[in-house]
């Protein structure tokens, strides 16, 4: 006997045995048709975004440090008079933790100037050209190359850019695979 007529004792608004876990398992399988796509969109446009912002970082570092004129005592550097970066590579500890270099203007006051290891911009105090004489060899850059310096010279830009790769790669990866135990639709 049924209370509510031939509905098998379930008020109106109540789903029959199985209906549940049908509604609770297409939900799901929404759920995760939506983290699969923002997993492609992750891996499909994100990642390579990243990984060229990366490549291009290291383009840039590479073009700015390697690509100046080395000045040393055995191949000074004739500086024709505009700003110069002098980059000196990892040298030591302590206070050696520099090269000397020594700039002698055609006309005006010889200095000594420490290059560190990141290096230093150097603005002309002279007028006309002079020599730069440097302990170490260091690379002395100029022109089209010495604003790419402040870029090129910060590790924690392109070592944050590698972080933000693996992380959006790893989590692409995760959002495009199926967790064990999910259902597969």
């Amino acid at each position: 006997m049924t209370m509510h007529g031939d509905k098998g004792g379930r008020s109106a608004g109540t789903p029959r045995f199985g209906e549940r876990r049908r509604s609770y398992e297409l939900a799901a399988s929404a759920r995760g048709r939506r983290r699969r796509r923002i997993g492609r969109l992750c891996m499909r446009i994100v990642v390579p975004v990243l990984l060229a912002a990366l490549v291009v970082g290291l383009v840039l570092l590479a073009y700015a440090t390697l690509g100046g004129a080395p000045a040393s005592y055995e191949s000074p550097y004739r500086w024709p008079g505009e700003a110069v970066f002098l980059a000196g590579g990892p040298i030591g500890s302590g206070d050696a933790n520099y090269s000397e270099c020594l700039v002698r203007p055609d006309d005006g006051e010889v200095r000594t100037v420490a290059v560190p290891s990141g290096g230093v911009r150097l603005d002309p105090w002279f007028a006309g050209a002079a020599t730069i004489l440097c302990g170490r060899s260091v690379s002395v850059t100029s022109g089209p190359q010495l604003p790419l310096y402040p870029f090129a010279l910060s590790r924690p830009l392109l070592v944050g850019l590698g972080v933000a790769v693996v992380v959006v790669g790893w989590s692409g990866y995760r959002l495009t695979t199926a967790r064990p135990g999910a259902p597969r639709r």
